[in-house]
């Protein structure tokens, strides 16, 4: 898994997630310990964004995949961006997978070191 996440957290969000746990342990075991949420928004993704290949914005994927493999423990993950002119973005993940959704408006106006930023 990414043992690290806790360490990432600020203290309240640990004891929140603490308190989510212990009230909703069955309904949330269920929902999570299948695909099918993962599965259901990865596809949503496809529907309205585009997934960020090196040959579509080599600098963009690059940048991504540094923060990936800077934070370590083999995480993999894949890179959309939708158009929208906010600047906006959201991670979905899962395991070792973190895939992540930033706005186009984000995409133009940023530099490579404040995606860096926004990635991390």
């Amino acid at each position: 898994m990414f043992p690290q996440l806790e360490q990432l957290r600020f203290g309240y969000e640990n004891t929140l997630f603490a308190q989510l746990r212990s009230r909703f342990r069955g309904v949330l075991n269920s929902q999570l310990a299948g695909s099918s949420a993962f599965d259901s928004r990865k596809g949503s993704l496809l529907g309205d964004a585009v997934r960020i290949t090196p040959d579509l914005l080599p600098e963009v994927y690059a940048t991504y995949q540094s923060c990936l493999d800077a934070v370590g423990g083999s995480l993999i993950g894949d890179l959309y961006i939708q158009q929208n002119n906010d600047y906006n973005a959201n991670v979905l993940g899962r395991g070792n997978r973190f895939d992540v959704l930033v706005y186009s408006g984000m995409i133009r106006d940023f530099s490579q070191d404040e995606l860096r930023f926004v990635f991390g």
